[in-house]
């Protein structure tokens, strides 16, 4: 996500279909001389490493060093201005309905939260216009950048009427569902292509890429055991707040993974 004033102010082209990571810090180092003193090139959440490591970190080798350039990323980002402190992100609880303060150029986050902004749109909680593309990618993962994260729905065994709520689950997961779900400018399981018309025609921002509504698989599995995933994240964590050096926490989650 983009806030095109910010863009416009500096005099920068809007970003469109996928660039690499480091196209992105780029354009971060072009927007943040045209930004007032409390505005920011890009907007960081405690938890973005998962953008950020893409198809990497999640992969099923579970390569410690394959967070090394991510990690450097990150460090360079803080270092030069173009996002907050990581420590400062953590402390202040920053979420993602914070790009809605217009003190951020860019954000990367999910195509979940083109829903929040668009309801927020309509209840003019902002007024700044905005645009999305596909999230950056690393050159050598080959234009992969899609980090699925999907949100399943089920029936609880306390449920009171499962009949019924089973009726729903058929409804919402089904074309008439996916419609309602496209009108609302979130991505449904189901598609085709009324659908995806349905989601391009409701979008209340300026510029919506083409590239962020795909249908094809990556193929990409990620079946990363949960305690690796703590460990690549715990290690992003120390480097990224300068409690230990890039080195030294990549030698230390091998050493970790390696014994388990």
């Amino acid at each position: 996500m983009y806030n095109c004033d910010l863009f416009d102010q500096a005099g920068i082209e809007y970003p469109n279909g996928q660039i690499t990571w480091d196209d992105f810090f780029s354009i971060a180092e072009q927007l943040q001389p045209a930004l007032e003193d409390d505005q920011y090139a890009c907007m960081t959440l405690p938890m973005d490493v998962q953008w950020m490591a893409s198809g990497r970190m999640l992969s099923q080798e579970n390569d410690a060093e394959s967070m090394h350039p991510i990690m450097n990323w990150m460090l360079n980002m803080q270092d030069k201005g173009l996002t907050p402190s990581y420590s400062d992100c953590i402390a202040q609880d920053i979420q993602q309905q914070c790009f809605e303060l217009g003190d951020y150029a860019m954000y990367i986050g999910g195509s979940w939260y083109l829903n929040y902004l668009a309801s927020d749109q309509k209840k003019e909680l902002f007024s700044f216009s905005w645009g999305v593309t596909a999230a950056p990618y690393w050159e050598e993962d080959e234009g992969y950048a899609a980090t699925s994260i999907l949100t399943g729905i089920g029936i609880t065994k306390q449920s009171d009427n499962k009949e019924l709520a089973y009726s729903f689950l058929d409804f919402i997961t089904g074309e008439q569902g996916a419609v309602i779900m496209a009108g609302e400018q979130m991505i449904p399981a189901y598609t085709n292509d009324i659908i995806q018309e349905v989601y391009r025609e409701s979008f209340s921002g300026k510029v919506l890429d083409d590239s962020v509504y795909k249908t094809e698989s990556s193929g990409l599995k990620r079946d990363t055991e949960s305690r690796v995933q703590e460990v690549l994240c715990d290690g992003w964590r120390k480097a990224v707040t300068r409690q230990e050096k890039v080195d030294q926490v990549i030698e230390d989650m091998k050493r970790e993974i390696e014994n388990m």
